[in-house]
Protein backbone atom coordinates (compact mmCIF):
# COMPACT_ATOMS: atom_id res chain seq x y z
CA UNK A 1 0.00 0.00 0.00
CA UNK A 2 1.54 3.37 -0.94
CA UNK A 3 0.20 7.00 0.23
CA UNK A 4 1.13 9.79 -2.07
CA UNK A 5 0.25 13.42 -1.48
CA UNK A 6 0.73 16.36 -3.94
CA UNK A 7 -0.71 19.95 -2.78
CA UNK A 8 -2.85 19.16 0.31
CA UNK A 9 -5.14 16.23 -2.12
CA UNK A 10 -3.49 12.35 -0.65
CA UNK A 11 -4.33 9.36 -2.25
CA UNK A 12 -4.12 5.48 -0.99
CA UNK A 13 -3.45 2.94 -3.42
CA UNK A 14 -2.03 -0.76 -3.85
CA UNK A 15 0.81 -1.23 -5.88
CA UNK A 16 0.57 -3.98 -8.49
CA UNK A 17 4.24 -6.06 -8.64
CA UNK A 18 6.02 -6.44 -12.00
CA UNK A 19 8.41 -9.38 -12.05
CA UNK A 20 8.42 -10.43 -15.54
CA UNK A 21 12.25 -9.07 -16.63
CA UNK A 22 11.16 -7.60 -19.99
CA UNK A 23 9.03 -4.96 -18.49
CA UNK A 24 10.97 -4.73 -15.70
CA UNK A 25 14.06 -4.28 -17.93
CA UNK A 26 11.94 -1.30 -19.98
CA UNK A 27 11.23 0.31 -16.51
CA UNK A 28 14.69 0.52 -15.30
CA UNK A 29 15.82 1.76 -18.94
CA UNK A 30 13.13 4.44 -18.97
CA UNK A 31 14.40 5.59 -15.62
CA UNK A 32 18.22 5.58 -16.54
CA UNK A 33 17.06 7.86 -19.31
CA UNK A 34 15.49 10.39 -17.31
CA UNK A 35 17.49 10.36 -14.05
CA UNK A 36 20.89 8.93 -15.41
CA UNK A 37 23.01 5.86 -15.26
CA UNK A 38 24.41 7.38 -11.30
CA UNK A 39 21.30 7.97 -10.20
CA UNK A 40 19.73 4.75 -11.27
CA UNK A 41 22.72 2.75 -9.40
CA UNK A 42 22.92 4.89 -6.28
CA UNK A 43 19.23 4.44 -5.42
CA UNK A 44 17.81 1.25 -7.01
CA UNK A 45 20.75 -1.25 -6.07
CA UNK A 46 18.62 -4.73 -6.91
CA UNK A 47 17.00 -3.70 -10.07
CA UNK A 48 14.93 -7.53 -10.39
CA UNK A 49 11.58 -5.91 -9.71
CA UNK A 50 9.50 -3.07 -10.31
CA UNK A 51 5.65 -1.81 -8.83
CA UNK A 52 3.42 -0.32 -10.80
CA UNK A 53 0.61 2.12 -8.95
CA UNK A 54 -2.39 3.40 -10.75
CA UNK A 55 -3.22 7.00 -9.83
Amino acid sequence: MLKISVNGVEISERGKLIIEGNNVDDIVRKFRSKYGEGDVKRYYPKTDVAVEVPL
